[in-house]
């Protein structure tokens, strides 16, 4: 007996649609390619290997029955029928993570929220501060993505961000949580065996750690004066990350650009009082839908307090002296000091 034909439109139909009609993975393959500017590329990306996306592409062109890249030694360049793929299939990616916002919504207040932040924000000033927000919310799990470059909210890279360049796409929503103030800083060691400089031609007696890594503040941004003195030394030390960078400049090592908030650790460091400061706004970067979510709500709500300029002066928009910050954090309930950075 044969087997029964689908109810409604021919097998030859069903045949021909399913053949002409690409997989969403296979378009997501091609939206990065062309991203990327190259498979090598976005196969680092997605974790596969460059073989696996030739195919896949190989596979999207012919089911279309068109070029949509083409090769060249330093890359891929999309095609004019590929430039037009190409805007398709970034509505079909909107409509997707659309797809899952929608359907990953809570009423209640549990589960997992993703929030994103830099090292130092993530690992010095949020992290010692969760204890309270678990008392607050025990089943809301909180994943805590600690990277420099600022994560993707539309791509769904996290729920939250809390970073330190504010973001120009539109599709969005962006708060100022607060104002960090910067200037340069040595341990109590290095000031006892090296002393401290008076101004910048002192300066050039010193060693310096610099932080260079997304969305960190970089040499070109200090005064001339300063930036001639520091461009004729090789730094003691230069990396990318924020755990090196505080321990390094705390160890010891050489003077380095740090928060004023640096002070509410258990060992302060000395202020290097040369007339450089520098200050940087914090933002809070969401979904407008994840804004009605109660579970994501409740962590947004949470993010400001802990960087509110009310509660933490430190964090308002006017300079205050890292010795100020010392005394105000001193002051303040156990309950909040004794969670402090470090």
């Amino acid at each position: 007996m044969s087997p029964k034909k689908r109810r409604g439109i021919p097998d030859r139909e069903h045949e021909y649609g399913k053949s002409r009609i690409p997989d969403w993975e296979t378009a997501r393959v091609f939206l990065e390619s062309a991203r990327a500017g190259s498979v090598r590329g976005a196969a680092q990306r997605s974790g596969q290997s460059v073989n696996v996306l030739h195919r896949k592409l190989q596979r999207l062109e012919q089911t279309l029955g068109t070029a949509l890249l083409t090769r060249h030694t330093n890359g891929v360049r999309l095609t004019e029928e590929g430039r037009r793929v190409f805007a398709i299939a970034e509505r079909m990616e909107a409509n997707v993570f659309e797809m899952v916002r929608e359907t990953t919504g809570s009423a209640v207040q549990s589960g997992q929220v993703s929030l994103a932040a830099t090292e130092a924000l993530g690992g010095f000033w949020i992290a010692p501060r969760l204890r309270d927000f678990r008392h607050r919310h025990p089943n809301i799990g909180l994943k805590l993505l600690c990277t420099m470059p600022p994560a993707n909210i539309l791509k769904l890279e996290a729920d939250l961000s809390v970073q330190l360049a504010r973001p120009s796409d539109s599709d969005v929503k962006v708060v100022k949580l607060c104002r960090i103030h910067f200037m340069p800083f040595a341990s109590r060691d290095y000031v006892a065996r090296r002393g401290s400089p008076r101004n910048f031609a002192e300066m050039a007696n010193h060693d310096y750690v610099f932080q260079a890594a997304p969305q960190s503040r970089r040499i070109d941004e200090t005064p001339a004066p300063l930036a001639a003195i520091l461009g004729q030394k090789n730094p003691a030390l230069e990396t990318n990350g924020s755990i090196a960078f505080y321990s390094s400049i705390a160890g010891g090592l050489g003077i380095g650009m740090l928060p004023t908030y640096v002070q509410t650790a258990r060992e302060p460091l000395v202020p290097i009082e040369v007339g450089y400061r520098v200050h940087n706004d914090i933002w809070l970067v969401y979904h407008s839908d994840a804004g009605r979510i109660p579970r994501v709500r409740s962590v947004m709500d949470w993010v400001m307090a802990v960087f509110s300029p009310q509660t933490y002066p430190w964090f308002g928009d006017q300079f205050m002296h890292p010795n100020d910050v010392r005394a105000a954090a001193t002051s303040m309930p156990d309950s909040i000091f004794g969670a402090r950075l470090f």
